[in-house]
């Protein structure tokens, strides 16, 4: 522990020496190829974060919410919440009482030894965090 007063680093960051975040911004800035088109490393990863919420995964979808709507706060006041009304809210309850009812399944069939397939689906749904979705 330093004493009162006292910084651990006195000199600070030698000048000229570029910040993490500036690196990362100028790395991102670099062009690459994207479906046969030059884009920013950025535009690619948002192609790809895009696509992949799109196919149901479910922390590329809380990615992209985040950062339009900016993450839930505390009290539960979100706008995307707020949005979603009864009937959404509703159904996102029946979807996630659905899956846990699958995973329940998976389990006693996994615990009885019925079926590899069962096996699978259950590891399949355990590691990851992906929706099935009706093609959209």
């Amino acid at each position: 522990m330093w004493p009162k007063g006292v910084s651990g680093n006195p000199k600070g960051r030698a000048k000229g020496q570029k910040t993490f975040k500036t690196l990362l911004n100028e790395m991102l800035d670099m062009k690459t190829q994207h479906e046969g088109e030059s884009v920013t490393k950025k535009e690619k990863l948002t192609h790809v974060l895009i696509s992949k919420g799109m196919e149901g995964n479910l922390q590329a979808i809380t990615e992209i919410m985040d950062r339009l709507d900016g993450t839930p706060d505390s009290t539960g006041n979100n706008e995307l919440i707020e949005s979603l009304g009864a009937e959404g809210i509703g159904l996102i309850a029946e979807l996630a009482t659905r899956l846990a009812e699958r995973k329940r399944q998976l389990e006693q069939a996994q615990q009885s030894g019925d079926s590899a397939n069962e096996t699978q689906e259950l590891q399949a749904l355990s590691e990851t965090n992906t929706v099935p979705h009706s093609g959209e």
